[in-house]
């Protein structure tokens, strides 16, 4: 009974259907989910977006669908080019809390002209919802 197959579901909003997949267990489900949602071409303009996909069974009775959890996936943006050949060269600013677990830590280019601040933040809370980020973000911003 150890080896059997449980058939889970993926409700994610870009796709049109829900998207079947079969695992031995919920942590191969969520590597799958994780692995499916990270194949996708997203927009991340000048920051961290975390992309939420629901992982469903089906009900007792067949019928309907049941919620087992949420999986989520931090896509974090590409790190612009610098004006240098030589890449960025990143100096620490003095790191802040923003109270509870959230530590923003922020960086800058001192390449001359590059001009360019890297803010890491260790527990955002997410744009989009408002609710506590489950990984680190990282944003870019000019000077």
């Amino acid at each position: 009974m150890g080896n059997a197959r449980h058939v889970y579901f993926v409700r994610f909003e870009d796709l049109p259907d829900l998207l079947r997949i079969g695992r031995r267990t919920i942590e191969g489900a969520r590597k799958r989910v994780r692995k499916e949602l990270l194949r996708g071409d997203y927009v991340t303009d000048d920051r961290t977006i975390w992309i939420d996909a629901d992982l469903l069974r089906r009900s007792a009775d067949q019928r309907s669908y049941v919620d087992v959890e949420t999986v989520t996936v931090a896509i974090h943006p590409e790190e612009p080019a610098c004006v240098s050949c030589t890449g960025h060269d990143w100096h620490d600013e003095i790191a802040h809390s923003t109270g509870g677990n959230n530590v923003v830590c922020p960086s800058r280019c001192v390449r001359e002209g590059c001009n360019l601040r890297k803010i890491e933040e260790t527990r955002p809370s997410r744009p989009d919802n408002g609710q506590p980020a489950p990984t680190h973000a990282i944003r870019y911003e000019r000077l």
